[in-house]
């Protein structure tokens, strides 16, 4: 048997589409992305080149990176010495030598004080007469050293001081240019030590 449905519970009518006769308005151009500005703090009168870091360095780290290269280059003299006597570490020893391709033990003071600006012999004996004499209580970096040989007791080796007990010299044909400390046969046979006026 058919029975029929109330109106009210019928499916419901599908609506109509009916197509659009006027054209949707033009969507607005999307903007462009304005290009990164990039400020640039024109440097200081007096600022010294820095290296450039990861991060860009707050004003107290560039202070303090300033001061540290001021602090640099009113390092003393021996300082610079030292630096220096060490870009030779590892030459080899040779006899009369004053060149990378080999060096005596005057011949590296000598090499050391050249590029200091400063003209010495290339004797250890006659050094020794030079300067001004120092307590070991009141080395400083730079200063140089003094040996005496076992053979005949005069002045035979001349070394330049590190600090720390330690001081930079060429040794001998087994070693070359080395840095020892001041202690068993070195300590036995140490005459003294001379500060050169530069």
């Amino acid at each position: 048997m058919i029975t029929r449905v109330p109106a009210a519970m019928a499916a419901p009518r599908q609506p109509t589409y009916t197509a659009l006769t006027r054209p949707l308005p033009a969507l607005p151009p999307h903007p462009k992305p304005k290009p990164a500005v990039v400020e640039e703090t024109p440097p200081d009168e007096e600022s010294v080149p820095i290296e450039i870091a990861e991060r860009p360095l707050t004003r107290s780290e560039a202070v303090q990176q300033e001061e540290e290269v001021a602090a640099l280059r009113r390092s003393p003299l021996g300082v610079r010495t030292v630096a220096i006597a060490r870009m030779f570490a590892g030459t080899r020893y040779r006899r009369g030598g004053l060149s990378s391709r080999g060096m005596d033990c005057s011949g590296l003071v000598v090499r050391v004080m050249q590029m200091e600006g400063l003209n010495v012999p290339h004797h250890a004996a006659t050094l020794y007469h030079l300067g001004t004499p120092i307590r070991t209580t009141s080395l400083q970096p730079g200063d140089l050293l003094f040996f005496r040989g076992s053979a005949h007791g005069g002045i035979s080796h001349v070394a330049i001081w590190v600090g720390d007990n330690r001081f930079i010299h060429a040794s001998s044909s087994n070693r070359g240019v080395t840095v020892d400390t001041l202690s068993g046969y070195y300590a036995k046979h140490f005459a003294g030590a001379r500060r050169l006026k530069r």
